[in-house]
Order: C-alpha cells, then structure tokens, then sequence
C-alpha cells in the first residue's frame, strides 16, 4: 500500500481456502512476516474441531514464500506450489479474492463518506476496510461452493455443530464421518449436516440430565467398528463414561493405528475406556 496504516502495516497477505473458499488477511509491516502470519492461521484450522487441514500452499515465487516461510511448510508436511513468473491466472482463487477485496475496500471508503459525513477519511484506515470486506465476502454466497452456500456455512457449520457434543453425544458418530470428508465439500455433504440440524432442532429438549443423590458410580462403555474407513480401513473407537448413571464423557474418533482383525478393534477401544477411566 502507498499509506502505512494505522497498525503501523504496509503489505496484505491474503489466504483463501480452495474448498470452502473461506479467507483470511493478515497485515504485515515487512513482507519477510508472512511466515509468521501463516504459523498462526495453521493453529487455528488444524486444531481438532475444524474440518480440513492444509496440504498445499499455492503461491507465486516472490522471496517472501521462501525461506522461513518454506521452512515453516515442511515442518507441518504441505507441499508447496509456485506459479510462473507473470502468470496470475494459474492462482485464480487467490487473485480473484484480491481483486474483490481491493473493489470492495475502495467502494466502502467512498460510500462511508457518503452515508457518514463526519467519517474520517484517513487513508490509514485501508486495513480496516480491507478486513470488513474480507468479512462481508465470507457471509456472500458462492458459485464455487455446492448450492451457492457462502464460505462460512460452508467452513464454521461442522465446527460449530462439534461444541454441542458436550450436550449432544448421540451427533458424534455423524459428524466423525463428516469431518473424514470436508476437505471436499459436495452437495450431499451439506444435506447431512442439515439433516443434523433438523433432527437437533426436533429434538433440542433432550439433553443430559443430572439428578441429586443419584451416586458417584463410574461406568465406561466402549465399542468399535472394524475397518469401516473406506480410505486407510481403520476402524473407529466409540466411548461414553458415566458417573451415577450420567453421562459425563463421550467422544467418536478414528482409532490410531490399523487394526489387523475385529479383536484387535475392540481391544484398542478397550484401552481408550481405561485411559478415560483412570483420567477420571
């Protein structure tokens, strides 16, 4: 940018999600800071609630994606992706969302002179109107997405449906299988997660109930499924701990390891009741 903003930022670093086409900004005031800019953003998406993780890193060849930033690619295992000198059509995505951004930016700075006469005008104020059009872009629904859906149905629905699972074990299961298949996202995929929605919203009077006096009793219930992942044959641990007959803990994950026969299954499930019970 030709103005310093008023963070004290010169440059934009923009990253967008190829599936769901969610972005992020992130302002930098040296260029050499967009590894330290994409560190971050790897903590928020790979954490355990959120569908997809990041496998490759498509960028152009400026010194800026080399170095740390490359060091920081291969210690998280992405691959990395430069396009041809003077080619921007090979990063479509990416160029296409910076160019909206731009747009979009230069239009609300106008416009809020406009509606707002007594809006400052300051040209440092570009980072600002940088992230509320990064914002308004990620709630706008997208050809590029099955049914038009915007970025954030697309992106937050399965992460927000995961904070129930303290309330609401019995989605576990489903959204296990969900969470297997969002780093491509199809239509079909999206009718299960409504479906999730509308039998949570048939049935949002259930939930866990805790009755006085009813005992502190500790009871684990274990099961699995053998080799039902159709794409590395593990099989999945299912749990549940109850305290005086409540249910206090339950979770639904993909077991470590291949196991060899059913036995096997239900013996990894075995210990993962133990560990629960012995953490209790």
């Amino acid at each position: 940018m030709q103005f310093k903003s008023i963070g004290g930022n010169w440059y934009t670093l923009i990253i967008r999600d190829d599936c769901t086409r969610w972005t992020r900004v992130f302002f930098l005031k040296h260029k050499s800071d967009a590894a330290a800019a994409f560190e971050p953003y790897l903590a928020d998406y790979r954490a355990e609630t959120v569908p997809c993780e990041v496998f490759v890193a498509r960028t152009d060849g400026g010194g800026e994606f080399q170095g740390q930033f490359a060091e920081v690619c291969r210690r998280y295992g992405i691959k990395q992706e430069f396009t041809p000198p003077n080619t921007p059509k090979y990063n479509g995505v990416a160029e296409r969302a910076l160019g909206l951004l731009a747009d979009s930016a230069l239009a609300s700075r106008i416009q809020a002179k406009e509606m707002f006469p007594d809006a400052p005008v300051s040209p440092g104020l570009w980072a600002e109107a940088i992230s509320c059009a990064c914002h308004q872009m990620n709630c706008t629904a997208t050809t590029g997405n099955p049914g038009h859906k915007s970025p954030y149905e697309l992106f937050h629905a399965i992460g927000c449906l995961m904070w129930l699972l303290f309330t609401r074990p019995d989605i576990a299961l489903p959204l296990n299988k969900l969470q297997k298949i969002a780093h491509s996202p199809t239509e079909r995929m999206w009718n299960a997660l409504v479906r999730i929605m509308s039998y949570l919203n048939e049935t949002k009077d259930l939930g866990i109930t805790y009755v006085r006096g009813s005992g502190l009793d500790l009871d684990v219930f274990v099961d699995s499924s053998y080799a039902d992942s159709t794409v590395d044959r593990r099989s999945t641990t299912g749990l549940a701990v109850t305290v005086g007959g409540t249910v206090v803990c339950a979770s639904t994950k993909t077991q470590p390891v291949t196991a060899q026969s059913t036995t096997e299954a239900e013996y990894i499930a075995a210990g993962e009741g133990l560990k629960e019970a012995l953490r209790g």
